[in-house]
């Protein structure tokens, strides 16, 4: 399996670069608050915090292929995610969330379900 995410993040487009990222932060800050406000019984937070770990390694290892991209994911010489990295991700973000239509979400789906280009979908003004 960590071969195949190894094949995936570094040849995969852009956008699905971004949902990956995007995807393993959304299921460690879940896992994390529900464990924090009790959602999760405490004999499960140690197999918890060793997959919310294994998850955070495979995020920084997505975030490392941003270089494909032209961007510095890292603040040199550390993990600690770049102000460039931040400026994708929000831009990324914006993108997905406020400025796709219905449409163009919908169609963005079939796409990716049956594999087809989706190189036009990019945030306004670059990234």
């Amino acid at each position: 399996m960590a071969e195949e995410f190894e094949t995936i993040i570094k040849t995969c487009p852009e956008i699905k670069l971004y949902f990956i990222i995007d995807a393993i932060g959304a299921m460690r800050w879940r896992l994390n608050h529900d464990m924090a406000d009790g959602r999760i019984p405490e004999s499960e937070h140690a197999a918890l915090d060793k997959s919310i770990e294994e998850a955070a390694i495979q995020q920084q290892e997505a975030v490392g292929q941003l270089t494909r991209f032209g961007v510095s994911p890292f603040v040199e010489g550390t993990k600690s995610p770049s102000e460039s990295y931040w400026q994708w991700f929000h831009a990324w973000d914006h993108y997905i969330k406020h400025e796709l239509s219905n449409e163009e979400w919908n169609e963005l789906n079939r796409k990716l379900s049956v594999n087809e280009d989706i190189s036009e979908y990019k945030p306004k003004g670059g990234q």
